[in-house]
């Protein structure tokens, strides 16, 4: 992308190289990685523009193009949720918006993994703990989990229950404030701060209902949806 007269430039520089092992089928692996590679980074390309600043996401003042792109932005939106099943890219794209100038987390703590590398995903997963323990939390309330009985999942039934100030059987048979990790979440997003914010959970496929309501018109994010071809 030429910003030439446009404001910030945004150059990417992609090496991508491809091992054959496995005939065939391998190959064709191969390809369909790299097609969601390019995927992923086209989309992150058009999300990055609205949110450049002069010296990367840590270091330095924004730039007075960043800050107008991010305050045309906050005007209708106040972060953005990525949302996409397990495996399917949302880790990536959310740690490049996260280093493109949207707010994950006010601390690494805050993050799942914080403790360390994990095998599954050794360069984080970017899922604030108290989103993905809520999560968990409605849908254990329904009697389901993120592996089964999703399909029955009443996002009406978890407002009215909260509403209630209801109470659930985790699964070690505990009684649990249904809204036990909401509060801190909710306090997160809520906080005042320049960089607009992004939330990641493959649950919230299942559960963005719930929040989009309990977010309401001021905390409104726009949504994105990452796909992976099987």
């Amino acid at each position: 992308f030429d910003g030439r007269n446009q404001g910030p430039t945004l150059r990417v520089r992609v090496r991508v190289r491809v091992r054959v092992t496995g005939g065939c089928g391998a190959m064709a692996f191969r390809v369909r990685e790299i097609r969601v590679l390019v995927a992923l980074l086209v989309a992150v390309f058009f999300s990055a523009t609205l949110v450049l600043h002069s010296g990367g996401p840590h270091h330095g003042e924004a730039s007075a193009a960043h800050r107008a792109f991010r305050a045309d932005m906050r005007s209708s939106y106040a972060g953005v949720m990525v949302l996409g099943m397990h495996r399917s890219g949302t880790s990536l794209l959310t740690g490049l918006l996260s280093r493109s100038g949207f707010w994950a987390a006010d601390h690494p703590g805050e993050l799942l993994g914080s403790e360390g590398a994990h095998n599954d995903n050794r360069k984080g997963f970017y899922e604030r703990n108290d989103l993905l323990h809520q999560n968990d939390f409605f849908l254990k309330h329904q009697n389901a989990d993120w592996t089964r009985f999703t399909w029955r999942f009443d996002p009406k039934e978890t407002l009215a229950a909260l509403s209630r100030g209801d109470t659930f059987l985790d699964w070690w048979q505990k009684e649990r404030n249904l809204w036990e990790e909401g509060e801190s979440l909710m306090a997160a997003v809520s906080k005042e701060r320049l960089k607009p914010y992004v939330l990641k959970d493959p649950r919230l496929c299942i559960t963005a209902p719930v929040w989009l309501e309990l977010f309401g018109e001021k905390l409104k994010p726009a949504m994105v949806l990452a796909t992976r071809s099987p």
